[in-house]
């Protein structure tokens, strides 16, 4: 599975008739020609890296409770909502989920060191440092991931940063932590940001609310498109999608 740039990313493993975070959205948004799914990962009472936004299970699943009290073998007892009976995945069998060629973004929801060092062994053990990218809030973070792990790619996340000052402090420190993309709010992607970070070969992502947006922003040099539509944002982009563009 082969995808030229932009990459549509699918916001928590969105796809239709999938809930988010599952192994069932994960195998969807592939299907439907995304390159990327973006999971949420938080940790189970004795540490292990599971797939799930909230800190709570109220929302979506069938539980209820701070998903850090419960150990892990409690929490595969609990089903997601509008999945069948779909439990709440671990990191494993997600990457294990991903097709060949498929990449997941991880979103570590809480920043630790301790659950960064256990979502890398998590990575290590399924050979998967070529197929992930850790979304890290935080420079000490993301050197640590870089130390750790060369091999996977970290996008550097932070505040919003909205003016052009702002702007050239991120990518700056993105690009001394060894990160390899960032996350800019969609409204301020511009010609010269995008060119910034890409000299600094750093890749740009961004949050698209508007399929109808995507084309006039990966023409300003946006990388990567965040969305929980897949589909639409394709669509958008259908004129485009076939003429290469290469990795910076």
């Amino acid at each position: 599975m082969a995808h030229n740039l932009p990459w549509i990313v699918a916001h928590r493993a969105a796809a239709p008739g999938a809930p988010e975070n599952s192994l069932a959205g994960i195998r969807g948004a592939a299907a439907l020609g995304a390159a990327m799914a973006e999971i949420d990962i938080r940790y189970a009472l004795f540490g292990d890296p599971v797939v799930i936004h909230d800190p709570w299970l109220k929302r979506t699943t069938t539980g209820r409770g701070l998903i850090r009290l419960f150990p892990l073998w409690l929490l595969r007892r609990l089903v997601l909502r509008g999945a069948g009976q779909e439990r709440i995945p671990t990191l494993g069998e997600a990457l294990d989920a991903a097709p060949e060629g498929f990449l997941l973004a991880l979103d570590l929801k809480s920043g630790n060191r301790r659950g960064l060092d256990r979502v890398l062994r998590v990575v290590a053990k399924h050979g998967a440092e070529d197929r992930v990218w850790l979304w890290l809030t935080g420079d000490p973070l993301a050197r640590r991931a870089r130390e750790r792990a060369p091999g996977v790619r970290v996008t550097l996340l932070t505040a919003p940063a909205t003016t052009p000052d702002a702007h050239a402090v991120y990518l700056a420190r993105a690009e001394a932590v060894g990160a390899r993309g960032v996350s800019l709010p969609w409204a301020t992607i511009d010609r010269a940001v995008a060119d910034d970070a890409h000299r600094r070969g750093l890749l740009v992502f961004g949050n698209c609310r508007r399929p109808e947006s995507a084309p006039e922003t990966v023409a300003a040099g946006l990388d990567g498109i965040m969305t929980p539509d897949p589909v639409a944002v394709r669509a958008a982009l259908a004129p485009t999608l076939d003429a290469p563009k290469s990795p910076h």
